[in-house]
């Protein structure tokens, strides 16, 4: 619990400058939980502040406290971003020594321990003191999964539109050059994101990013039907884009009733329109747009668009954070 008389918890956002934790930052601002402090550090060298207009990265970084873990660790949470793995990985295993929650909205989290923002206070509890916040897609499956299991989901496709900043904010400035760059039609840089993303459509078929993925949706769904997943990248800055096609074992319209109401209810995903449905057998010209595959009239496809960074990784772990401190109760369990 907070001192007596100082109501509030002290709370430590610690990583490389991103449009992501600047969000998150935003949102712990806006007073959704009582904080006492908010501590901003470093992780490594900072990357340049994306709000800035100059061509030149060297002029514009975005200043940042070094990492200090015994200060970050008297915080009641930390909050941990992209940065130096080693670093990371010294944290989380200090944080967990001193019984210190850390929620981590990095890319590649240390560790596999992936939890949902529409979990209890309870089963955050139990699945201990780091908690890994998924890829939004995955999230949304997850949140998606007692209506999957309701119509009986046999099989999944899942494709997978990915932006920029699924890649970090280096690959945000660089995607941002490579516009400017290629509308000018002069050379543009390619070393943090590998090739030309801009004006472009790119697949992703690394089996890391392939094997971190299925592991989320496995945390977040155990019982999930087999999956077949593409991966794109897109030109897009912060936008992502999700179509999973699920083959239902009801019937279709009342498979479709179900995962109406089940897009309608996403509370997680703050700002999001319900996305869309679309089959063979539609009548409706409302949400279901059109056929999934001529051929086949058992599959529905869910479309759905999100931003990347608002309803992303930051809100979900403001969610977390206000239900581990659920009516006033301390989030970690200090000695």
């Amino acid at each position: 619990m907070p001192p007596e008389g100082k109501g509030g918890f002290i709370v430590a956002v610690v990583g490389e400058s991103s449009l992501e934790l600047q969000e998150l930052l935003n949102r712990l601002d806006s007073g959704v939980v009582p904080l006492r402090e908010t501590i901003r550090m470093g992780l490594g060298e900072s990357l340049p502040d994306p709000g800035s207009g100059d061509d030149d990265e060297e002029d514009y970084r975005e200043l940042l406290p070094p990492l200090n873990i015994d200060a970050a660790l008297e915080a009641d949470v930390v909050f941990l971003g992209d940065g130096e793995r080693e670093t990371r990985e010294r944290l989380v295993s200090e944080a967990s020594a001193k019984n210190v929650w850390v929620v981590d909205l990095g890319r590649t989290p240390v560790g596999e321990g992936w939890v949902s923002p529409s979990w209890t206070r309870e089963e955050l509890l139990h699945a201990g003191h780091h908690l890994c916040l998924p890829d939004p897609s995955a999230t949304a499956i997850g949140l998606l999964r007692a209506d999957f299991s309701q119509i009986g989901v046999t099989e999944m496709v899942v494709h997978r539109f990915l932006p920029a900043s699924s890649r970090g904010q280096a690959a945000v400035m660089e995607f941002h050059s490579q516009a400017a760059k290629l509308l000018t039609f002069q050379p543009f840089p390619s070393e943090v994101l590998g090739g030309q993303w801009a004006f472009n459509l790119l697949p992703d078929d690394s089996d890391g990013s392939r094997r971190l993925f299925e592991g989320q949706i496995q945390a977040l769904w155990p019982d999930a039907p087999p999956m077949m997943l593409v991966s794109l990248f897109s030109s897009m800055f912060h936008t992502t884009g999700l179509s999973v096609a699920v083959k239902p074992s009801v019937p279709i319209p009342e498979a479709l009733e179900v995962l109406e109401d089940g897009l309608r209810d996403l509370p997680q995903f703050e700002g999001f329109d319900g996305g869309s449905l679309s089959t063979q057998d539609a009548v409706s010209t409302d949400k279901i747009l059109a056929a999934l595959n001529p051929s086949d009239n058992h599959w529905i496809q869910i479309w759905m668009v999100f931003d990347n960074v608002k309803v992303g990784r930051p809100s979900h772990a403001v969610t977390i954070l206000e239900t581990l401190t659920r009516a006033g109760q301390s989030p970690p369990s200090k000695p």
